[in-house]
């Protein structure tokens, strides 16, 4: 992990950034940390997309919703009265 000041960071951006795609360098503004950047692969980028996107957002609010109202049941449960439907 490396710090960096805010004018640094300006004067030498593309240096830090190839920096930052190996390590974690935290940017400092005035002596306090402010920002981080760090190494970020494709698969961060699906995830950071998902996590963020508004369907996805409110279907987990939804879903929340819905397991504090206990309209939630496990998984194995689940499994039980399918198999038991079955017979």
């Amino acid at each position: 992990m490396k710090l960096v000041n805010v004018t640094e960071f300006k004067t030498r951006v593309a240096e830090i950034l190839q920096l930052a795609m190996k390590e974690e360098v935290i940017i400092t503004y005035r002596g306090e940390p402010k920002a981080i950047l760090k190494p970020f692969t494709e698969d961060d980028w699906e995830d950071y997309v998902l996590v963020h996107h508004p369907d996805f957002i409110s279907q987990r609010e939804a879903a929340r919703a819905d397991d504090a109202a206990g309209r939630v049941i496990d998984v194995d449960t689940l499994i039980k009265e399918a198999e038991d439907a079955e017979i």
